[in-house]
């Protein structure tokens, strides 16, 4: 259609997925910007209880680590992954791969004032933070912000196409009136030339009547010669009028039918295009080991429906099993050393086609007896 850009369509499949993977992207550097920050202001917590030995550094970053993955909904329902690793003089404090059971149950056994000398230490030693965010596929926030697009670009594509589908509606409307406004036209003129061609044959037979009685008047006298003369010259002059109108409105009636038959070939036209494009849609996904050319599915639409149904007999024929195929006869391009294959189909039928070397069939041309001559030479011409 001429409304419908296959650019803006192919833009549309193709940006959704873009745009996806760049907002993730973008969602995962801002939410680890944000996380590191916030991670960074609550992963020590209170330094009371590390100074004075009852809580060791290690234990107290897990269970405020923990405590904020916990208790936020973007890792426990939205599907988002965190990774955290706080180092101090090349120690890993967190994760841990190891809690003791020393560890889990306190420092009690443990001198405060080690445990409170090591915390120092390590604070002292400065900690480093490392936050690595991502954010899966297939995860529920990465699907919302894929359908949150594809809702978009389906909306759009969705108002696109039927903007385009009203306007293609109302121009073939507006033709369709026009056509009919150019048959009543035709109809008008084609009776007032019917009225003067009644006219016209009625001046003729008065002519030739007043010439007959001239004739004869002649004959008795010539007394009114002159009147009768007269009488004639302006009856001709009268026919030669009619004859001029006449003359004008068959030109006007011929200028009629050429508007016509444009309007009438471009709407046949569309018609036909629109019935090809259906036609090798169909074939495309009916017979995947045959290819049609264009000229072969014009060929296919001018048949009649019987000749259709047998052409696409041996069409689906073809696809199942070639060699099965009854061949009528081979033709050879006189021009290089192409061979084409003929199968006939209802008697009047025509089907040229070839073998591809993947194993393929495509076919050609198809038509009848009587379009035999010009397909032999569009063969030649290959």
């Amino acid at each position: 259609m001429r409304y419908l850009s296959f650019k803006i369509f192919f833009i549309s499949i193709l940006l959704p997925p873009v745009l996806y993977i760049v907002s993730v992207q973008a969602i995962e550097n801002y939410l680890n910007n944000r996380f590191y920050k916030k991670i960074e202001e609550i992963y020590i917590g209170d330094t009371k209880p590390l100074f004075e030995g009852t809580v060791r550094i290690q234990d107290a970053i897990s269970k405020n680590v923990k405590t904020f993955i916990k208790e936020n909904t973007l890792f426990t329902w939205w599907g988002v992954t965190i990774d955290i690793l706080v180092t101090s003089r090349g120690h890993i404090l967190y994760p841990q791969a190891y809690v003791s059971k020393e560890a889990s149950h306190g420092v009690q056994t443990k001198d405060l004032m080690q445990t409170a000398r090591e915390n120092f230490d390590l604070l002292n030693g400065g900690l480093k933070l490392k936050v690595d965010l991502t954010l899966p596929h297939n995860t529920a926030l990465a699907n919302s912000v894929l359908g949150m697009y594809l809702i978009i670009f389906g909306a759009g594509l969705y108002v696109y196409f039927s903007s385009g589908y009203n306007r293609a509606r109302s121009e073939e409307y507006l033709r369709e009136q026009e056509i009919d406004r150019l048959h009543g036209v035709e109809t008008v003129y084609v009776e007032k030339l019917s009225i003067l061609e009644k006219e016209r044959e009625s001046l003729s037979s008065k002519i030739e009547k007043i010439r007959t009685d001239l004739n004869d008047e002649k004959k008795r006298a010539s007394v009114n010669e002159d009147e009768m003369i007269n009488e004639i010259v302006t009856l001709e002059e009268k026919l030669e009028k009619n004859v001029e109108i006449s003359n004008l409105q068959k030109e006007e009636i011929d200028t009629l039918h050429e508007k016509l038959t444009q309007y009438e070939k471009r709407a046949e036209s569309k018609k036909k295009k629109k019935d090809d494009d259906h036609i090798i849609k169909r074939f495309k996904a009916l017979y995947k080991n045959v290819d049609i050319a264009e000229r072969a599915v014009d060929g296919f639409v001018d048949l009649t429906e019987d000749m259709k149904i047998k052409a696409e007999e041996i069409i689906h024929h073809l696809n199942e099993d070639a060699g099965k195929v009854i061949i009528k006869r081979k033709v050879f391009n006189k021009k290089s050393n192409l061979t084409f294959f003929e199968l006939q189909f209802s008697y009047k039928g025509r089907l040229y086609f070839q073998k591809k070397k993947d194993g393929k069939v495509e076919i050609l041309v198809i038509g009848t007896k009587n379009t035999q001559p010009k397909d032999l030479e569009y063969l030649d011409n290959l």
